[in-house]
């Protein structure tokens, strides 16, 4: 790897760190509007979503980013 590339490497790297943290302290800070953990870590799941690079970001694509189960209708009789 050539040493250019290592730098952009190594500015990526602490870019996504910043990120990472700037994003744990939004979430610290929205943390006692939720009584339990559980709709906590899925707020932070849906933030992430909503800031990542999907090309769309919809319901559907962003339970499935996140891993969540999506639900298909059952199809009709």
């Amino acid at each position: 790897m050539t040493r250019t590339r290592s730098k952009a490497a190594a500015a990526l790297i602490v870019e996504a760190t910043l990120v990472q943290r700037n994003l744990d302290d939004l979430m610290t800070a929205l943390a006692p509007m939720f009584t339990r953990i559980e709709p906590r870590l899925q707020a932070a799941k849906y933030v992430r979503a909503v800031l990542s690079e999907l090309p769309r970001r919809n319901g559907w694509t962003i339970a499935e980013w996140i891993g969540d189960a999506v639900r298909t209708l059952p199809s009709a009789c």
